[in-house]
């Protein structure tokens, strides 16, 4: 699963040892057709991406659907094509692109595995030989920062906005656009489609139980992390 895979590239990236249950995990099943469409007006596509990075002195490492701008090389890997993204101090970004579903690529992958492995026991290796793993922590979800997609269902009403505004604000969330669609069979209510600026996981959640209790809100559709 993404989520393990994850777990060990961390391990190659950063000499830390990280657990696959400590990797935050978010599905896809509260994605729908609406999300692609308010991603695409705002210049976004969604991909499930398994993020891994430095922060603060320890790691942070989720696996979630996320909002790509279409113009970084990410948004562009479809079909059968995975890819791994890694930015170093001096490299930059460099991308790695490649078949990674289907019966070749997947018997290729694990034959080169089992050899690997083959060589390693020949050798009197062992698989970890040479790496010093450093005792540095896992960040909880609630220690997350992000940029964020917020989806919510509410009475088309005066000073709505206003309200989920002012909430979001007492907890150090910047708006960084707002857009209005029409709900597809009820002329009473609206959709809010509302992006923001850097915020910590514990301040997001904070703030969706105070807009969930709001007398206005129908629903919080989605909420979903965006990329940069």
């Amino acid at each position: 699963m993404l989520f393990r895979s994850l777990a060990i590239l961390c391990g190659l990236a950063f000499h830390v040892a990280v657990a696959p249950e400590q990797v935050a995990r978010q599905g896809i099943t509260r994605l729908g057709a609406r999300d692609f469409r308010y991603a695409d007006a705002l210049g976004y596509t969604i991909k499930l991406l398994a993020t891994g990075r430095l922060l603060d002195g320890g790691v942070v490492a989720s696996v979630q659907p996320t909002l790509i701008a279409k113009d970084e090389p990410l948004a562009k890997v479809d079909g059968v094509l995975n890819a791994v993204q890694i930015e170093g101090d001096l490299v930059g970004r460099v991308l790695f692109q490649g078949r990674g579903a289907g019966a070749n690529p997947t018997s290729s992958a694990v034959l080169a595995d089992v050899i690997d492995v083959a060589r390693d026991i020949v050798a009197g290796r062992t698989p970890t030989e040479g790496i010093q793993l450093r005792a540095i922590p896992v960040h909880p979800p609630a220690d997350h920062r992000s940029r964020y997609y917020l989806r919510v269902t509410v009475q088309d009403r005066p000073n709505v906005l206003a309200r989920i505004a002012g909430i979001l604000g007492d907890r150090a969330i910047s708006i960084a656009s707002v857009i209005q669609f029409e709900t597809d069979n009820d002329a009473r209510t609206a959709e809010l489609v509302i992006t923001t600026h850097h915020a910590t996981g514990a301040a997001l959640e904070a703030a969706l139980a105070e807009i969930r209790a709001l007398d206005v809100v129908v629903e919080v559709g989605n909420v979903l992390a965006m990329a940069g």
